[in-house]
């Protein structure tokens, strides 16, 4: 377990670069209630633009 602080998408992607992810699982629940779960703003979008590995989304 590791504590960190940030950007929660740049931090999940860093982490699995780091430990070598073969796949990144991310639910995609919108954060906000008036937030689109689709929203450029999402982290699970984020995560999927920034991953270097396959990102799979769950709704």
């Amino acid at each position: 377990m590791r504590n960190t602080c940030g950007s929660r998408s740049r931090t999940v992607t860093e982490f699995a670069h780091e430990n070598n992810v073969d796949l990144i699982i991310v639910s995609s629940h919108p954060i906000e209630k008036v937030q689109s779960a689709r929203s450029m703003a999402s982290v699970s979008y984020q995560v999927a633009v920034l991953a270097t590995c396959p990102v799979l989304l769950l709704n």
